[in-house]
């Protein structure tokens, strides 16, 4: 099969001509691509050319038409500029005409009135006009009143004007405003001056003139000159006479430009500028150009681009294809060699899916033989009974679309053994770009399948052990919240649920071992299994802790039964070793039936009716009810109240006194907590401390009644009535922080012992090397160990003297009954005397009545506490005792008392 393909391949690249025809094909194309250079450039030559011939014609030819463009708009300028000009000329004749009738002016001229101030105020009009200046001048041309910069040779020649004319003419007859105008040139600013010259007459006779200068901000021909050249901003004010004899003075070619102002004899005149004209032509040509040469771009770049399509494109077309088929024939000589090598399987098929080719692997990846698979469909060669169906519809809808297409499907070898194969399908299409066969690539992915089936089966197993319990086989904890947060807490409908708690199931693993505990836990969830309903879901959320979400439609009687049920199956007799187990169940039902409840809150209604079933004897079914509710709401809102109160430091100390006994002086107290509740008052510890406990906040409660109690000792010792000591009750715990100490040192406390009341239970209890040392340190630093409720518990003699505490307090429950119990003060007596033989004094608490303190003092106490000297007491109740009775430090003799409100140092 190699042997014939690469024969046929062979002939295939020698009739292609090898490398030369390769070369040759390119060396077509490279021609291809410089003709359409040139045709390109002889395109952007001609667009050149075009644009230089227009603009020169556009230049000559205008030329003429530009002139007298120019001069008609030059001609206009003039003509506005010299309206302008006349326009204010005749405001300011008007002004002097309206100024010269004014009494006060004529006044002045007749010599009548020598005060001017009037005059002054008349012609205040002309000196707020911007360039203007006026004069008044008597008959004889002697101003009379002039403004600033009024030049008196101007008026006097002015004045010789005047006196051409004979008075009468100038009052009867209109003078021409030409012969009231002048014209002169400043030295100081080279501009032209216009003199408004008009008389001022009385019966007859001229008696003065009235004189106003007007700047035209134009130079004179004279300030020019007619010989020097004008500029564009060379526009000069001459007379009708110099305009006249212009054409003598120059040699001009054209005629001036003019225009006259007014009837003042005066006029505007430029003469024509050739350079402007040229330079108007070339912005002209500049312009016509601009237009041109978009205007022209657009066709001409449309011929490069039709000119290269339809001339260089199919010569350079003709010269690729060329090139392409030369280098196709090299192609799929080279590619038939490499599908020929490959290492996956690769067949072509016809347009009726029939295997017209394969390489050798394919033979090596399925076993047929080349003879074998052609002209055979692959589907039916290959597929089989656990081929998946969907997968082959897909395919063959793809084939059918002539589209590719990519899947993993199982096949089947010659020996019949499957396979997995990662299956990539493309069609093929001839020259007519009419799909005629199909190439389809598969590789073996047998030991991927394998390897992810593997890993799927171990996420399962792990998912399952991180669900379920492990001994039992029953769903955990995380998918019992699982279910209540996802289906119950999203159910629309009631459930109920049911919470289930052995009974002396520790006594179970102390006697009998863990293993026999194991056992009966198994024993517990088969019971669940076989108890309760198929839609019922049984979890094990503890450690001897499960719980049962009854299925939908199923009632809190429901739950009640089915507790019942399983409360005989638990208490059966279960044998592990020849060893005989027995436990007991709590339960606790809740239901949302009633809406007491919504499903969400199920979980902890049925711990609270749990926790009832606890509380009322074990081995109890207990139906979470309103009342049960009410009480939930009432820790609930205890709960946040406690939180409020560490907050605001709402809990306060009380202090309940010691005595000596034989002195009856007080040698110390005992700080009590209580809680100053805002609206219940003070509240006793047995009223919070339970749910304190529980939010394990006592911690906090103890640091406030601590830094409290110092601060109310350091203010009694402040006024000179200090205790001798004040005691805390504390935990182990508490011995062990290291901030007991440094609490402490914050208050000013010098003459008044700390002391720490331990329960007894440390006397059995195996402490930590931690305790010992810090016990050890509380010593060092003068604080006092004492021992609180000794003979309550399982007193060691042994820890007694481990410890050695300098007091301890003997239990309120065997000091009560002293009175009627011989038994009782026979023990009391012991007490006393181990107290005695280890040195440690004696603290009797509950003392209620003078005969309690009588048979205590003999029985040899050193020191009483309890209601018959008072009660727990503020701050200021407690100084009133100490005032009223003294003080004296513990273990002092009474032969030498301290005077009330004194104790020794504590050094």
């Amino acid at each position: 099969m190699t042997s014939a393909v690469a024969d046929r391949r062979g002939r295939a690249a020698r009739r292609s001509g090898g490398p030369a025809r390769i070369a040759a094909a390119r060396s077509r194309l490279a021609d291809g691509k410089i003709l359409g250079k040139r045709f390109t450039w002889v395109v952007l030559a001609g667009y050149i050319a075009a644009i230089i011939v227009v603009g020169f014609g556009v230049r000559f030819s205008a030329q003429p038409f530009l002139d007298q463009m120019q001069r008609e708009a030059m001609t206009e300028r003039a003509a506005a500029r010299a309206r302008e000009i006349d326009a204010r000329i005749a405001e300011v004749v008007e002004t002097i005409l309206h100024l010269k009738s004014d009494e006060s002016i004529s006044r002045l001229v007749l010599g009548f009135d020598r005060v001017t101030y009037k005059a002054e105020d008349v012609l205040a009009e002309l000196d707020g006009q911007k360039h203007v200046r006026h004069a008044i001048l008597d008959y004889k041309g002697t101003p009379i009143l002039r403004s600033p910069g009024f030049m008196l040779r101007e008026s006097k020649a002015a004045f010789s004007a005047i006196e051409f004319y004979s008075a009468a003419r100038l009052l009867s007859v209109e003078r021409p405003l030409a012969e009231a105008v002048r014209l002169r040139m400043s030295d100081d600013d080279g501009m032209a001056h216009l003199l408004v010259v008009l008389p001022i007459a009385s019966r007859g006779l001229v008696e003065g003139v009235l004189i106003v200068e007007r700047v035209i901000e134009l130079p004179t021909v004279a300030s020019v000159g007619l010989t020097a050249p004008f500029s564009d901003s060379d526009w000069v004010v001459m007379s009708n006479f110099q305009l006249g004899m212009i054409g003598q003075w120059r040699d001009l070619s054209t005629s001036p430009i003019h225009a006259r102002i007014g009837d003042t004899g005066y006029s505007l005149v430029r003469l024509a500028n050739h350079e402007e004209i040229a330079t108007l032509g070339w912005d002209l040509v500049q312009s016509v150009l601009f237009v041109v040469v978009w205007g022209m771009a657009v066709p001409f770049l449309g011929m490069v681009v039709f000119g290269r399509g339809v001339i260089s494109k199919p010569y350079e077309a003709l010269a690729a294809s060329r090139q392409k088929l030369a280098r196709s024939q090299k192609e799929v000589a080279e590619l038939a060699q490499i599908a020929t090598m490959s290492h996956e399987a690769i067949l072509v098929t016809d347009r009726d899916q029939r295997i017209i080719w394969h390489n050798p692997a394919f033979s090596v990846l399925t076993g047929y033989a080349e003879e074998e698979a052609l002209g055979r469909h692959p589907g039916r060669l290959l597929q089989g009974p656990d081929t998946d169906e969907e997968t082959v519809a897909r395919l063959r809808a793809a084939i059918a679309s002539a589209r590719p297409v990519r899947e993993e499907l199982v096949n089947y070898r010659r020996d019949g053994k499957p396979y997995w194969v990662s299956l990539s399908i493309s069609p093929l299409s001839g020259e007519d770009g009419v799909v005629d066969r199909y190439v389809a690539i598969s590789s073996d992915v047998t030991h991927k399948k394998l390897a992810e089936r593997r890993l799927e089966d171990a996420r399962r197993q792990t998912e399952h052990h991180a669900l379920h319990d492990a001994l039992t086989g029953l769903p955990n904890r995380r998918s019992v919240d699982g279910l209540l947060e996802a289906e119950i807490g999203s159910d629309d409908g009631a459930r109920t649920l049911v919470r289930v708690d052995l009974d002396h199931f520790k006594a179970v693993n102390d006697t009998h071992g863990h293993a026999a505990g194991d056992h009966v836990l198994k024993h517990v969830s088969d019971a669940l299994c076989a108890e309760i309903h198929e839609t019922d879901f049984a979890g094990r959320i503890g450690g001897d802790e499960f719980v049962i979400a009854l299925g939908p439609g199923r009632s809190a009687e429901d739950g009640v039964a089915l507790a019942e049920r399983l409360q005989s199956a638990i208490r059966r007799d279960v044998v592990f070793e020849g060893k005989t187990c027995r436990v007991g169940a709590s339960f606790g039902v809740a239901s949302s039936e009633d809406g007491l409840i919504s499903n969400r809150q199920l979980l902890v209604a049925a711990d609270a009716a749990l926790y009832e079933a606890k509380e009322h004897g074990r081995s109890q079914t207990v139906l979470y009810t309103p009342e049960i509710h009410a009480g939930v709401q009432d820790k609930r809102r205890l709960s946040v109240e406690i939180e409020r109160g560490i907050e605001n430091e709402e809990f306060v100390p009380l202090f309940q006194p010691q005595v000596d006994a034989v002195t009856e002086r007080v040698v110390g107290a005992e700080v009590l907590m209580r809680w100053q509740h805002p609206e219940r008052g003070v509240l006793t510890p047995d009223q919070f401390l339970p749910m304190a406990t529980r939010l394990a906040l006592v911690p906090e409660i103890d640091r406030i009644i601590y830094r409290q109690g110092l601060r109310a000792a350091a203010e009694m010792e402040r006024i000179g009535q200090g205790l001798p000591k004040i005691s805390f009750n504390v935990g182990s715990a508490q011995i062990e922080d290291p901030v007991l100490i440094s609490v402490a040192d914050l208050y000013d406390i010098e003459s008044t012992t700390v002391a720490f009341e331990i329960l007894e239970s440390v006397l059995v209890e195996e402490q930590s090397s931690n305790f010992r040392l810090q016990v050890d340190r509380l010593r060092d630093r003068g604080y006092r160990i004492e021992v609180d409720d000794f003979g309550s518990g399982h007193a060691s003699v042994v820890g007694l003297m481990q410890l050695n505490p300098d007091a301890m307090k003997i239990d309120q429950r065997l000091i009560i009954p002293i009175i009627s119990s011989a038994k009782t003060r026979d023990l009391v007596r012991h007490i006393v005397g181990i107290g005695r033989s280890f040195g440690i004094s004696v603290t009797a608490e509950g003392v209620e009545t003078a005969e309690h303190a009588v048979i205590l003092r003999e029985l040899g106490c050193n020191t009483l506490q309890g209601f018959h000297y008072a009660r727990p007491l503020n701050v200021v109740e407690l100084l009133d005792m100490v005032e009223e009775r003294g003080t004296i430090r513990p273990g002092q003799t009474g032969d030498d008392p301290l005077p009330a409100g004194h104790s020794e140092s504590t050094a």
